[in-house]
């Protein structure tokens, strides 16, 4: 039995770290990619190792050609980011809210 084998029969019993070692190391294996991609559609800054986001950044520094063969979790990833960008651009906003009221407060 091949490892690619043995990983298409248990990768949701894989630790968000034993993904994040796999993918970064270039296993580039569409099970473990898709279980991980699973976890970041629950978490996207989900930190498996190092910092807040690492697995997502793992994910995305995965070669073209395994996107080009992976269309359907690449466009998961996409749907991801996007989110992403919505909720970085709604905190923003209140960001710049919260500060207004701050300095509102401190200013004589």
């Amino acid at each position: 039995m091949v490892l690619a084998e043995v990983f298409d029969k248990i990768p949701d019993n894989l630790s968000d770290r034993d993904l994040y070692f796999l993918l970064v190391h270039s296993f580039e294996h569409e099970q473990i990619a898709s279980v991980a991609v699973s976890r970041l559609e629950q978490n996207p800054l989900l930190e498996a190792e190092a910092f807040p986001g690492d697995l997502l950044q793992t994910v995305l520094r995965l070669s073209a050609s395994f996107w080009s063969e992976n269309f359907s979790l690449w466009r998961r990833v996409q749907r991801i980011l996007l989110d992403l960008d919505e909720a970085i651009a709604g905190l923003r906003d209140a960001r710049i809210a919260f500060e207004a009221c701050t300095y509102e407060r401190t200013t004589p």
